[in-house]
């Protein structure tokens, strides 16, 4: 997919954007630094978060407070206060207390954004949809989230169009073995855009894996 790159990403807010919905998850991974290139180095100035969204960051029979205390030793923070912001941010901040193999979906959405707001990230990755400014975690979400983000650089693979036009001043384009940056964003979408990658794990999505 990208054989032939060579980019610098000064401070700023990106739209990944590419005509295979199959490259968006390698492409993630290669950005933030989860998977080695095949040739050549990824570096970044300052820290990356993971990617933001992903339902997969919780894994095994742990409670929300046993994942808040790992992140806080992870990243030197105080765990009464992170704490105190999860259950300030979670519409049902009782179900810390509960395995996360018993928590509802939309839950696990609100815990997985949660907690990636803990941490002081210098690049913040996101590849999912935003949460919805529409109801009241979603609203404090996003007012945290911008206060976090202000001045740092931001890559999203969001599939909602309309996030990356919120959020995003620029593209990075995948296509064809290239990686480009636009700052003609509203082009770059209309000419590439975002579509859901299939839920399946296809022939395709292994060629992509190889590919990046």
């Amino acid at each position: 997919m990208a054989d032939r790159v060579d980019l610098d990403l000064p401070v700023d807010r990106y739209a990944l954007l590419t005509g295979d919905p199959h490259l968006r998850r390698p492409a993630i991974d290669l950005l933030a630094r989860l998977r080695p290139p095949h040739a050549g180095h990824v570096t970044a100035v300052g820290s990356s978060s993971w990617p933001i969204g992903r339902p997969g960051f919780i894994r095994g029979k742990v409670t929300g407070r046993h994942i808040v205390a790992l992140v806080a030793r992870l990243y030197g923070l105080d765990m009464a206060l992170s704490n105190g912001i999860l259950e300030t941010l979670l519409t049902s901040p009782a179900q810390l207390d509960e395995l996360s193999t018993h928590w509802p979906i939309e839950f696990r959405r609100e815990f997985v954004f949660a907690i990636a707001l803990l941490p002081p990230f210098d690049i913040y990755i996101v590849d999912a949809p935003f949460p919805s400014p529409r109801d009241r975690f979603g609203q404090m979400w996003r007012v945290l989230f911008d206060e976090r983000t202000e001045g740092k650089t931001l890559i999203t693979s969001s599939t909602r169009g309309r996030d990356l036009v919120e959020f995003c001043s620029k593209a990075i384009i995948f296509d064809r073995g290239w990686a480009t940056v636009t700052d003609r964003l509203e082009e770059a979408l209309d000419q590439y855009p975002p579509v859901a990658t299939p839920p399946e794990r296809t022939d395709r999505q292994e060629e992509a894996d190889e590919e990046i």
